[in-house]
């Protein structure tokens, strides 16, 4: 047992932190700094907003290709949910996409203002 470390390695020395470096590593975590801004409820709901449109998009585009390859034809698509589930797709994700875009410039917008003196 002689020439082993702390670590049960020989030849590898063992890690020594002095209390300094410890300080020093737990000040460069990241968090919120007190400039930053408080997230506004405005800016959650448009997220999970945008969001949850783009999922329901996508698994309605999902599902229309999926009935197609299990056989079912044009004249299929326009009874039932399917006219819902096709449009869903062409209005969803581009409105998704705005939101988002909006988020994000509501965004820059909020953060600017921020750092201003």
């Amino acid at each position: 047992m002689l020439g082993e470390n702390v670590c049960g390695i020989r030849g590898i020395p063992p890690l020594q932190t002095s209390p300094r470096a410890h300080a020093t590593s737990l000040g460069t975590m990241t968090t919120n700094s007190p400039a930053d801004p408080p997230v506004r409820r405005i800016d959650r709901i448009l997220a999970f907003m945008a969001l949850g449109i783009a999922i329901v998009s996508v698994i309605c585009f999902v599902a229309i290709i999926v009935s197609t390859a299990l056989g079912m034809g044009h004249a299929d698509y326009q009874v039932g949910i399917w006219p819902v589930v096709g449009a869903f797709p062409l209005f969803g994700l581009p409105i998704a996409f705005l939101m988002i875009l909006t988020l994000l410039i509501m965004t820059f917008i909020r953060k600017g203002r921020a750092g201003r003196p």
